[in-house]
């Protein structure tokens, strides 16, 4: 367990099971199974801890959503994380019995804060009971994960999530916008462009992918191929902030203004 607070020292303090508040919510039998485990608190809590010796339900808690809501835990895959994960899953859901229902409503409630969704999100495959990897019901959970990581520019996560949940759920039209949206950021054009397509294919009225793709002729100087994508969005939701932003980029057409 200590390889752990090594690799973690920003969050990691190793603690004894026996004793403790661990021991007090799972029994001896629990607690013999974790002589010891990093309990992961901020630098300024240790303190704290150390002087008290003893931990409330609360803590434990917030100690455990520290690990298993942090990416970079969540994406270190040694069997020394895998073990505490295991360990705490089990804790965690004793503490949190209705952990479901809760998790949904953070995440619905978290759309302004990038960061605490991606910890929600990250928290929820931390604690999904199957494989995540395998099973398409965490796509969503993926999603919500690889869309917050965008927001905050860390592209290369944002890239892995989105891969992950559109692995899971291959059509999800959403997970394919989101991810074509990134692949244009990174000047991919040709992969933004064939997932824009698929996009459209399955939902020919996708008023982001039909932005998307004319964004993406504006850009490239073929402003002309733009306007049949801006006229359908225009049809579908004519008081959208990005389209109006995209009309006012076009140059004026057989007299008239693109914008008007």
């Amino acid at each position: 367990m200590s390889e752990i607070a090594t690799k973690f020292p920003d969050l990691g303090y190793l603690l004894s099971v026996k004793g403790s508040a661990f021991e007090a919510v799972m029994g001896s039998e629990w607690a013999g199974k974790h002589a010891e485990i990093p309990l992961f608190q901020p630098p300024d809590a240790v303190g704290r801890l150390l002087e008290r010796n003893q931990l409330e339900v609360s803590e434990i808690r917030a100690a455990m959503e520290l690990f298993l809501s942090d990416a970079r835990v969540f994406d270190d895959g040694s069997d020394a994380v895998d073990s505490v994960r295991s360990a705490y899953r089990e804790l965690y859901l004793r503490l949190v019995p209705d952990f479901w229902n809760e998790l949904e409503a953070r995440l619905q409630g978290s759309f302004d804060n990038p960061e605490a969704h991606r910890r929600a999100a990250i928290l929820g495959l931390s604690m999904f009971p199957t494989d995540p990897w395998k099973d398409p019901h965490s796509s969503k959970i993926w999603f919500a994960a690889g869309w917050a990581s965008g927001q905050l520019k860390d592209l290369a996560r944002a890239e892995n999530y989105l891969e992950q949940s559109l692995a899971l759920a291959p059509l999800d039209v959403l997970t394919l916008g989101e991810l074509a949206t990134l692949r244009l950021e990174q000047g991919r054009s040709e992969d933004g462009a064939a997932l824009l397509n698929r996009v459209l294919e399955l939902d020919p009225n996708n008023l982001l992918g039909l932005c998307n793709f004319a964004a993406l002729y504006i850009q490239t100087g073929v402003a002309d191929k733009a306007r049949p994508y801006l006229e359908r969005a225009k049809a579908i939701a004519p008081e959208d902030h990005f389209l109006k932003h995209l009309l006012g980029k076009l140059p004026p057409y057989d007299g008239v203004n693109a914008a008007g």
